[in-house]
């Protein structure tokens, strides 16, 4: 009984990503921050999106919730001069969400870390 009533509770208390996001990205690769933008969409755990940065590079992801205000994503870039793929930890916090990330692109190894605003 208190199981239940523990996932219940978790369930509850968990926080819906989905929406326009814009903000920053710093990666190692990259001078500077780059100015992003994510369409998240999730339904239950499952999480998908979309991203647009600055430098030109677009891609698309899928994940999953990792926790009442944590989740994960891993993102492919779909530009083609510059194919790579990220794995990004996320945390969310009302309508503002920090990231960090590790992953290989068309530039070598990237780690880096940013954060945006639900639009």
């Amino acid at each position: 009984m208190f199981i239940t009533l523990g996932a219940y509770a978790n369930a509850s208390n968990q926080v819906n990503v989905s929406g326009k996001w814009v903000g920053l990205n710093y990666a190692s690769q990259v001078e500077g921050p780059s100015k992003v933008k994510l369409n998240l969409s999730q339904v239950g755990q499952n999480i998908t999106g979309i991203y647009l940065a600055s430098t030109g590079v677009a891609g698309k992801g899928k994940g999953s919730m990792t926790g009442n205000n944590t989740f994960h994503i891993d993102w492919v870039n779909t530009t083609k001069s510059c194919p790579g793929q990220y794995s990004n930890d996320y945390t969310i916090n009302g309508d503002k969400i920090k990231w960090i990330f590790t992953g290989k692109d068309c530039l070598g190894k990237e780690t880096g870390h940013g954060h945006a605003k639900r639009e």
